[in-house]
């Protein structure tokens, strides 16, 4: 994997995808999420995982982010 540099919150991905967030200040804890364009869906472990299962909507959509580059 090769991340792209980290994003405040604030700031909204362009493309619809999977991306890397941070559920917690000390970046221990990270989670793939599903961007549908508008909102963020609920964070996975894997990627695999964020890809299938897109449902339910992350409680707080102003997480820092990252993409990940193929």
């Amino acid at each position: 994997m090769n991340p792209t540099p980290w994003f405040p919150g604030e700031v909204k991905p362009v493309r619809e995808g999977v991306y890397q967030r941070v559920y917690n200040r000390d970046f221990k804890d990270l989670r793939y999420c599903f961007w549908d364009g508008q909102l963020w869906r609920v964070g996975y472990k894997t990627i695999e995982e964020s890809a299938e299962y897109i449902r339910g909507f992350a409680h707080s959509q102003k997480l820092p982010w990252r993409g990940i580059r193929k």
